[in-house]
């Protein structure tokens, strides 16, 4: 018997039959969360991929399940999405009246990411499974007012905006200066380089990559080709902040100390991305054993 997938997919019947097993599949799951949430949840680590593949390919399970799925924060706690947007509302609300979910993917790799965010007195889920970088964009489909942010994506005021405005302590002349300093180190193909006003506490130099990029590199690490090439998605921003008090000390320095201090500070920024390899992490190495 040849029969084709497709033809199988196609079939009246089996949709008939693929319609049932799922909304039994999700009346069990949400009977074991209505009688028993502790149950639910130690058995959330294996139903996890399942239920958002579930939700991510049919639309009528999503609508079943997306009072039930859980998301996970970076202490282990366990919260239905809604009770989660409904926590975030408190704090991480920004101008614009919008919910900000920060997610983590990697807490070994962001781990001064998310400790930032928490400084700030903000909270983190971690999404770190295979589906969940496509998911937290369908998420933002299904609650309004609400959208995902990867924890390092970028200064994190600007990742929940605030209806602040913050004035840079440097004159304009100043801030051109260190720009060009930074432009004329690393390579402008790799980066775009911005100087913003930001809070002093945060860093110096600091590089992120925007939410849209990240997931169109996930959609392309899952073979969904890119009809434009990768349209840039290699690129980096590579954020100077003018507040912070390195920048006016270095300021004070002569053009050549300036320009190793800044190499010192941009090397730092990589080396939290790990991306500061060969040639560069001897150069780096070496100047650390200077300063000892």
């Amino acid at each position: 018997l040849n029969v084709s997938r497709s033809a199988l997919q196609s079939d009246l019947n089996v949709k008939k039959i693929t319609s049932h097993i799922s909304k039994k599949v999700s009346d069990k799951l949400q009977e074991i969360f209505n009688l028993d949430r502790a149950d639910y949840e130690s058995k959330w680590e294996y139903l996890d991929l399942i239920a958002k593949y579930g939700m991510l390919s049919d639309e009528k399970f999503a609508e079943r399940m997306k009072d039930f799925c859980l998301v996970k924060t970076t202490e282990g706690k366990l919260h239905t999405i809604q009770e989660w947007i409904d926590h975030c509302k408190l704090n991480q609300t920004d101008k614009n009246g919008e919910t900000v979910v920060l997610y983590a993917t990697d807490l070994s790799a962001q781990h001064m990411s998310v400790k930032n965010a928490k400084d700030m007195g903000y909270e983190v889920i971690l999404l770190d499974g295979q589906l969940d970088v496509h998911f937290a964009g369908f998420a933002e489909g299904k609650f309004e007012k609400t959208k995902f942010r990867c924890v390092d994506g970028g200064p994190m005021d600007q990742l929940i905006e605030k209806d602040v405005t913050i004035e840079s302590v440097l004159t304009k002349e100043q801030q051109e200066e260190i720009e060009k300093q930074v432009k004329s180190i690393i390579n402008e193909v790799a980066f775009d380089v911005k100087i913003e006003s930001m809070p002093p506490q945060q860093e110096f130099i600091s590089i992120h990559r925007s939410e849209w990029e990240r997931r169109m590199d996930e959609y392309a690490k899952m073979g969904q080709s890119m009809p434009f090439g990768d349209l840039g998605l290699k690129k980096q921003t590579m954020v100077i902040n003018s507040n912070n008090p390195i920048a006016s000390k270095i300021l004070q320095k002569s053009e050549s100390e300036q320009k190793e201090s800044i190499q010192y500070c941009i090397d730092l920024a990589l080396l939290e991305k790990q991306q500061l390899k060969g040639e560069a992490l001897e150069r780096f190495i070496l100047k650390a054993k200077q300063l000892l």
